[in-house]
């Protein structure tokens, strides 16, 4: 499969770059959802399994790409690292309204092929476990950071970008991981990115063939899983009794999340 034909030119792919790094980093938003938006998941997925056999091809697709997602990475980095420290509450219910704001997008592609009643089952599976694995987390975040924890650390992150819905800095903040790496990101701090570029290859190499298979393959019921988990963090991070301006910033995420997936989408459609 060659991917040069496609209509995306290096700037735009570099602009989409940008806007699924910096929704990788945003706690509530999921790296694949807004790459599925913008037409760039399948092929991107697609792109990194061809890589051997059309080399050219895939990183004339992947570069500008890549490197446009690293650019939104650092810069969004810059302005999150002070405000999460100095609001931690208030940033928190803002990227949960970014979630519920991007529910019925997630909904819209996960019923595209059909909705079946049998789709809540592992909705109802993957929030239970979600639930539970808030306690492990709990227990992570106890523990002081470690290269392996870095490494595990590197393959949530790369579960958001390839599991659409998932939103994996809401993950790492359960985790205790979350400002460290966006430190490190910001200071080129090569000791945790490493390890944590690794486990990100690591979990592509295992992983990504299997999750690509089930996505197609069983296309409903692995995005209401996905949900699932989607919903679950919600929970797992909720920082309490919101006041009057948290309320405010919950509804200007989903208000904000809703109208650009939507407008996300509507370029995906004319791409």
């Amino acid at each position: 499969m060659s991917l040069s034909p496609r209509k995306n030119n290096a700037v735009q792919l570099f602009l989409f770059g940008i806007i699924i790094g910096v929704s990788s980093i945003t706690p509530g938003l999921s790296g694949g959802i807004l790459a599925i938006a913008l037409g760039v998941y399948a092929p991107a997925l697609s792109a990194v399994q061809h890589l051997r056999h059309d080399f050219k091809g895939s990183v004339s697709f992947l570069l500008p790409l890549g490197l446009g997602a690293l650019l939104g990475l650092f810069l969004f980095g810059l302005i999150m690292k002070p405000l999460l420290s100095q609001y931690t509450k208030s940033v928190i219910f803002l990227f949960s309204g970014l979630i519920l704001g991007s529910l019925p997008s997630v909904f819209e592609e996960a019923n595209k092929k059909g909705f079946r009643p049998s789709f809540l089952l592992p909705l109802i599976c993957a929030f239970l476990v979600g639930l539970l694995s808030a306690h492990a987390s709990g227990a992570a975040n106890a523990v002081s950071a470690s290269p392996l924890l870095y490494l595990l650390g590197g393959g949530v992150f790369a579960l958001g970008l390839i599991v659409p819905g998932i939103s994996s800095s809401f993950i790492l903040i359960e985790m205790g991981l979350y400002a460290e790496i966006l430190s490190a990101v910001i200071s080129m701090d090569f000791g945790v990115l490493l390890p944590v570029a690794l486990g990100a290859v690591l979990f592509l190499v295992f992983f990504l063939r299997i999750i690509n298979f089930a996505f197609s393959k069983w296309h409903g019921f692995a995005y209401y899983t996905a949900i699932g988990f989607l919903l679950s963090s919600l929970f797992t991070v909720f920082p309490g009794v919101p006041s009057l301006p948290d309320i405010c910033l919950l509804l200007l995420g989903a208000l904000g999340a809703y109208f650009f997936m939507r407008h996300t989408s509507s370029i995906s459609e004319k791409i």
